[in-house]
């Protein structure tokens, strides 16, 4: 899977993933700072349905995960300032995990495969945030996953992600 920057809105960019007008097993990244387009994650430990652009999503809430078995259904999350954002994507579904640091990820992944493809996303600029991904992907590594990838966005703020099915969006908060 490749990283690859794209531009334009963040609605208009969740609508070509929608349409499949992008190339999908991608994570993109806007690098132009973007409100989300719900109610922040910053204070929340609990999911809860969101309205994405008038599509039902679930929020991923700080320290949780969630599960979309359709690979239609968005799932969402911000605020990942030190916190990583894991991705899981597989015959079972698509993951997203909140991690706010390893401990949870043996957690999370009890219900992955391991032959899921596993997307840690790790900021560049942000070098607190950079070690706790390694040492995520480094762990699950560890526990026999067959692919836990880093892929790396040029953030250095608060990021937020979206997944589509098998494609990925971060984009820097405001």
């Amino acid at each position: 899977m490749k990283t690859k920057q794209v531009h334009g809105t963040l609605q208009q960019c969740v609508q070509m993933i929608m349409d499949k007008s992008l190339n999908q097993r991608r994570l993109y990244y806007l690098n132009l700072s973007q409100k989300a387009p719900y109610s922040p994650t910053t204070q929340m430990l609990d999911n809860h349905e969101v309205d994405l652009f008038g599509h039902a999503a679930t929020c991923v809430g700080i320290a949780s995960f969630a599960t979309d078995q359709t690979y239609k259904k968005p799932l969402v999350s911000d605020s990942f300032g030190p916190c990583v954002p894991v991705i899981a994507i597989g015959r079972t579904g698509t993951h997203l995990a909140h991690c706010n640091g390893s401990g949870g990820i043996m957690d999370y992944s009890k219900s992955w495969l391991k032959t899921h493809r596993i997307m840690v996303v790790a900021k560049t600029e942000h070098a607190k945030q950079f070690q706790v991904a390694n040492a995520i992907q480094e762990l699950l590594r560890s526990q026999g996953f067959e692919q836990p990838e880093l892929f790396k966005v040029p953030f250095s703020t608060a990021m937020g992600i979206i997944v589509i099915g098998s494609t990925v969006l971060a984009y820097p908060q405001v």
